[in-house]
This record gives C-alpha cells, sequence and structure tokens, in this order.
C-alpha cells in the first residue's frame, strides 16, 4: 500500500478559518466507549469528511466498525482498557471526497475512479503530491479548530472520508477512506501518526528516516530493535532502497508492509511503549499520597488500570523493606511502628508486559507512589490475636490498654503476668477473658 506518512500541518495555510468565530465549530460529540477518565486515558476521536446529515448513520457503523477491528488486534486488544473513544458528528454538504485525476499514477491506480470536485467539510481529496491514493485534507487549520472546541483533550484523530476508492495517509489526521479495506487502511495510518512507525515498503527516499522500525544500523549490537534478534521473523532486513542502506525488522509480515498482516513484534513494542507514555498504571491510591498519621490499622489501596491479561507487578515496601508483592492493598497496623519514628511507605507498580523489551522501559514506566507514616496516639483499642493481656503486640495500638481505655476483646486472652486495668470492656466474635494465678482485671468506669 503505497501510502505516505504526511505532517497534514502544511495545509494550514491554506484555510480561511483561522479567523473564524469559535461557535462555528461547535458540533454533536458521541461517546463511543467510556474506560476512564480523559486525564487518565488515551482519547481517540472519529471525525467524519464527506458524509452528509442523512449520513451520520453511515458515519457512526464506519466509526464503530474501525473501532471493532482495532481492539480485536494485538496489541490493541490487551490495552482495550487504556481506550476512550468518541465521534464528531461533521455533515457535509456533498458525499465523498475530490478526485481531480492529477496524480502521476492515475493509470495505474485510479481504477476507474471518477475525476469529481465534491464541497466537503474538511476538504478530503484524493491525488496528494502525485500518488493517486494519497488522501488528504485541505482544512487543516479548521480540523485543527473543531477538534480544540469540542475535545481538547484527544490523542489520536481518525478521519473516515466517504469514498469506496481506496486511499488514505498518516499525519494529523490519520485519514482513512471507507473502501473494502477501511479498517486495515486506518489502522496501518495510526502506525504512523501515533508511533511514527515507518512503512516497511519503500516509499522513497523522502520518507526514509530514523523510526522505531527503520534504521541505517546493520550491526546486530547496536541495531534499534537488537531485544528482538532472537524472535522468529525479526532481523535486520534490507529496504528495497536504491543507492541506499536502510533496513527494518521483519519482511512481508508486518501490517506495516501488507495490509491484513498482524503488526511485527518490533512494532507493537513502539505502540505499548506509547501507550504507557500516556496511561500510568495507577488511577488512584487511597489515602492519598503525603504524610499519614496512624492511630489504628489502615489499608492501603490502588485503583490501577490491568492489561488482559493482567501483567502489573505490584510491590509495596516499608523503608525500602518489601513487605508484599501483587496486591493492591496493604494493611499497615501502627503497632508494629515505634512511637516517635517516620516510615517511608512505598508502592511500586510496572508493567511487566512481553510487549516491551527497551532497556530503560523500568526506569521510564515504573510508577512510585509514596507516604510518609507517623504513628499517633490510639483511638480504638481491640485485640488482634489471642494472647496474654500483658503483650503490647497483641493490641491494635501496639501498647498495653489503661485505666482511661474502653477496649474491645475479640480473641480468647489470659490475665496471668499481672493486674489489668480499662475504662470499659467489649465483648466481640466470642472473645473471652481467663483470669490466672489469682490476676485481676480492674475497670474504672
Amino acid at each position: 500500500m503505497r501510502l505516505r506518512l504526511l505532517f497534514a500541518c502544511i495545509w494550514a495555510c491554506l484555510s480561511s478559518d483561522a479567523f473564524a468565530q469559535t461557535s462555528t465549530f461547535v458540533f454533536p460529540v458521541d461517546t463511543l466507549i467510556k474506560t476512564g477518565p480523559l486525564n487518565k486515558r488515551i482519547n481517540v476521536c472519529l471525525v467524519p469528511d464527506g458524509y452528509r446529515a442523512n449520513e451520520m448513520a453511515k458515519f457512526q457503523t464506519d466509526a464503530q466498525s474501525f473501532i471493532n477491528a482495532l481492539l480485536n488486534i494485538s496489541p490493541f486488544m490487551q490495552y482495550r482498557a487504556y481506550f476512550n473513544f468518541f465521534l464528531i458528528r461533521i455533515p457535509s454538504n456533498q458525499s465523498g471526497a475530490t478526485h481531480p485525476g492529477t496524480a502521476s499514477d492515475e493509470t495505474t491506480a485510479g481504477g476507474g475512479q471518477p475525476i469529481e470536485t465534491k464541497d466537503t467539510y474538511f476538504g478530503s481529496r484524493f491525488d496528494s503530491y502525485g500518488i493517486h491514493r494519497l488522501v488528504t485534507t485541505t482544512q487543516f487549520t479548521r480540523f485543527t479548530n473543531v477538534m480544540a472546541t469540542n475535545l481538547p483533550s484527544y490523542d489520536l484523530a481518525v478521519m473516515l472520508v466517504n469514498s469506496p476508492f481506496y486511499g488514505g495517509s498518516g499525519g494529523v489526521p490519520s485519514i482513512a477512506t471507507s473502501a473494502t479495506s477501511s479498517n486495515e487502511i486506518a489502522i496501518h495510518e495510526i502506525g504512523h501518526t501515533f508511533v511514527s512507525l515507518a512503512d516497511e515498503y519503500w516509499a522513497g527516499l523522502q520518507y526514509a528516516n530514523e523510526r522505531p522500525n527503520m534504521t541505517q544500523t546493520i550491526n546486530p549490537t547496536s541495531v534499534r530493535w537488537r531485544n528482538w534478534l532472537n524472535t522468529p521473523g525479526i532481523g535486520v532486513f534490507p529496504h528495497n532502497s536504491p543507492g541506499q542502506s536502510w533496513y527494518k525488522p521483519a519482511t512481508g509480515t508486518c501490517k506495516m508492509e501488507y495490509l491484513g498482516r498482524a503488526f511485527c513484534s518490533v512494532c507493537r513494542e513502539g505502540f505499548v511503549n506509547r501507550m504507557l507514555d500516556l496511561v500510568k498504571p495507577v488511577d488512584s491510591a487511597f489515602p492519598a499520597s503525603g504524610t499519614v498519621s496512624l492511630s489504628q490499622p489502615t489499608t492501603f489501596s490502588l485503583t490501577v488500570v490491568r492489561p488482559n491479561p493482567n501483567t502489573l507487578t505490584i510491590r509495596w515496601l516499608m523503608n525500602d523493606q518489601l513487605l508484599a508483592t501483587q496486591t493492591e492493598q496493604l494493611t499497615v497496623n501502627p503497632a508494629t511502628l515505634l512511637p516517635g519514628q517516620t516510615y517511608q511507605l512505598t508502592a511500586q507498580v510496572l508493567d511487566s508486559t512481553q510487549f516491551v523489551r527497551s532497556d530503560n522501559h523500568p526506569a521510564v514506566h515504573r510508577q512510585t507512589l509514596s507516604w510518609t507514616i507517623q504513628r499517633t496516639g490510639c483511638s480504638l483499642v481491640q485485640t488482634l490475636r489471642a494472647g496474654d493481656w500483658n503483650d503490647p503486640t497483641l493490641w491494635s495500638c501496639g501498647s498495653l490498654p489503661t485505666a482511661t481505655d474502653e477496649v474491645i476483646v475479640g480473641h480468647a486472652l489470659t490475665i496471668s503476668v499481672a493486674d489489668a486495668s480499662a475504662r470499659k470492656v467489649v465483648f466481640q466474635n466470642g472473645g473471652i477473658i481467663r483470669y490466672l494465678n489469682q490476676r485481676r482485671l480492674l475497670l474504672r468506669n
């Protein structure tokens, strides 16, 4: 598929919308899938061009078809919880896209497509830069105004052009027509837009530069994808680049070369790295990070965004000493802390996905949350286990009850070493006290 990565901003100067009123660009926004807050997810927005007002139902069907296709390929299927999807309903005056018929490859790639001019909202057209199937928008400023007005927090925009003829482009936005292979075109194009992937067919010297899946380095110890060279199908393969030495990680097996393939391991890694750059694994924590004073057992908890299957690793540490792993909750009992001491509790969360082998992955993508913990006066005195009343570690406050404490006994206790005192005793869950050696419990109530 000879589509080119295109930075559509070069069209900005062609638009007359730069000075239009903001209200001109207000359109209905539909939420198709929402997995979390917009500031903690990757927000994908579908926009139409060449769909008339009475074709908005077709646009929504085409958009949903694209989403379904995207979320059923790897690695998007594993990370669907990281994405929100929206569409903006923007009608055009006419259906279709402009086809000037001026491309140098028109006779071989035109496929009988009629030459015509269409009045569409974003001015989509074939034959860009002399390449028939290169579909771009001539109203880039209009696009940026629409996005800034309706969904300014978008991360990825995909423009669907209502034409049955094959075409599209990478860049901002990614563009694909509604041809039979529309979904495959769109997914290929977001490889350019979202991850800066190169085509793995030879698109021309003007598109050759260092990218996650393109390099001039042939040395296996320093090539960009060196950590994948032990993977079947991955190597350092030459591009068909006359007079130039450019290389790619796969040959004939990746969607960045042929539609209908899966992404190769190197391209999948590029996608996942980008996803993990944008979405932190922890949505929220309780209590909020900061200084926490403990007077009774307190549960610290994390709300995480899980891939499927869940590849998150979780470690809880107290003063750099490992307390627990692979749990989203940890209960800290002040009885285990020394009065007057400060403790540092940390939770470390890292996606240990097999999709990423980058050397800097742990340093870049590990999320660490911290709490400074201090033990304070204890407001609830209760038993933690059976034993002797005079054992401080048996009590929730880490010290013996006093004559001013109301005590909850929920276990079998003995009073044998010395007399005990409390203001009041409440028995729960079968709690009982046995008195040995003529010891007593003095109640001051």
